[in-house]
């Protein structure tokens, strides 16, 4: 009796493996911060610091959005390398951040993360239709993404809070 390979694994399976592994990340580290920064001030202390993190969230997606998405449609396999590098750099910046919790460059790597999630979701939205076959596969793939990110985001969010 020969072993049987393995079944290949489809490009959407890989796809969606990534985005739990990163939803994964982005949950703990929105976890820890919100326990550790934004919750343990007072109302009046924390203030400045929420709105300094709206700015930090919002930022990146209406600055780096419009650049990303044409950058990549030229590069062969350029979402796949953003996504790739952008996960190695937000493990990066996670370890400096541990560090730094008490630092003023605190702020300025939780704004590179947030830089790096951004990229990493546009280039996933530009990926996802090129994983499947037709119309119907697209919206089931991006609800599966979906129930996939926030199902692994809430799982790892509370221990890491």
């Amino acid at each position: 009796m020969g072993d049987v390979p393995p079944a290949p694994v489809s490009r959407f399976t890989r796809l969606a493996r990534t985005h739990a592994m990163l939803a994964m990340a982005d949950a703990t580290v929105a976890g820890t911060l919100a326990g550790s920064i934004f919750f343990s001030l007072s109302p009046d202390a924390a203030r400045p610091k929420v709105l300094l993190y709206l700015l930090i969230t919002v930022a990146p997606m209406a600055v780096l959005a419009p650049l990303i998405g044409p950058t990549l449609d030229r590069m062969r396999g350029g979402r796949r390398m953003v996504i790739a590098g952008t996960a190695v750099a937000r493990a990066v910046l996670f370890f400096l951040i541990a560090f730094n919790v008490d630092s003023l460059l605190l702020f300025p790597l939780v704004f590179l993360v947030m830089v790096m999630q951004k990229t990493a979701a546009v280039s996933r939205s530009a990926l996802v239709p090129l994983v499947v076959n037709n119309d119907h596969e697209l919206v089931e793939a991006i609800a599966k993404l979906g129930t996939i990110g926030a199902i692994c985001a809430g799982v790892v969010v509370g221990p890491a809070g």
